[in-house]
């Protein structure tokens, strides 16, 4: 326990933001952890057997981000792809020409189908739009700087290539979904082509599970 406690302290410390909270108000720093890193932790990475030393590690390489209501994350033909971003709290509308597609809510990536589109060397705008349907706080990594912590750490690659198709996973049943509900409806532009593909077969695989399956492929470090 009392290591445990040092680790969050070493983070909370040596993080940019957190530094800078510190800075502007007393006790903003223990704020930030309790509701945002210890929250992130809790009810993503540790139900998935991520020890406190390597969650520190990929929270030391992220921003974290404040999007007010209304306010857009990206806007549709004109909005660089440059980074990998996963809501905390809030709601995010996700449009196209001014047509809603769907929410995307705490503990989803706002942007995986964008980032699973492209490869590290590609550039891409958005297709989308994404709108803060109320006040927003994410956690977002840069596209150069999280290639890096992969080619560093490959548990962590495989970590997020789990989390990533999972999530587009998700997005793609919840669109399947829609398929069913009513007769009229805009699909995700940024998924895949589900026509080809036998719909009836898509499945939510219990992502705990898949990880850890393959955890003995991956090099801990």
């Amino acid at each position: 326990m009392e290591r445990n406690s040092s680790l969050w302290k070493n983070l909370i410390d040596e993080h940019p933001v957190c530094i800078t909270w510190k800075q502007e108000a007393e006790g903003a720093i223990y704020h930030l952890a309790s509701i945002l890193f210890v929250v992130l932790y809790s009810s993503l990475f540790q139900p998935l057997g991520i020890s406190l030393p390597v969650f520190r590690t990929i929270a030391l390489s992220s921003e974290v981000v404040t999007l007010e209501k209304e306010h857009c994350y990206a806007m549709q033909g004109k909005t660089s792809i440059d980074k990998l971003s996963l809501l905390v709290s809030g709601r995010i509308r996700v449009t196209v020409d001014g047509e809603f597609l769907h929410y995307i809510f705490p503990f989803q990536f706002l942007d995986s189908p964008e980032w699973d589109s492209l490869r590290p060397t590609e550039e891409g705008i958005f297709q989308v739009t994404l709108t803060a349907e109320t006040d927003c706080r994410y956690v977002s990594w840069r596209r150069k700087k999280l290639y890096l912590l992969f080619a560093q750490h490959r548990y962590i690659s495989r970590l997020f290539s789990v989390l990533i198709g999972s999530d587009i996973a998700d997005k793609l049943y919840a669109l399947n979904d829609r398929v069913y509900i009513g007769k009229r409806y805009h699909y995700d532009i940024r998924l895949p082509n589900f026509y080809q593909m036998s719909t009836p077969e898509i499945r939510r695989s219990p992502l705990t599970e898949h990880f850890r399956n393959t955890r003995r492929y991956c090099d801990k470090k």
